[in-house]
């Protein structure tokens, strides 16, 4: 099998899943995607947070301004601690 053409299974903890080509799958350069992971729910990119397990909108064309925000304020509630806690 070609590298190139490999799949990734992304799915959550309730089952939902969808399988995606590798190749089309862009790296996830942002400090946020630690705390977060990139999940498709109903056709769209989710970003599921690992502590509240709240999905937010994970499109490319909405940033990671609001991710950073949320993960922000869990860490401001003392809900969560975080490894990344001074990145943020």
């Amino acid at each position: 099998m070609d590298e190139d053409t490999a799949h990734v299974v992304i799915s959550d903890d309730e089952g939902e899943g969808e399988e995606i080509s590798a190749a089309a799958k862009r790296k996830l350069t942002s400090v946020v995607w630690q705390e977060m992971k990139k999940i498709k729910v109903g056709g769209e990119w989710k970003a599921k947070c690992i502590y509240c397990y709240k999905k937010l909108s994970a499109r490319s064309s909405d940033g990671t301004t609001h991710l950073r925000q949320h993960l922000r304020l869990l860490l401001h509630c003392n809900h969560y601690s975080s490894s990344t806690q001074e990145i943020l």
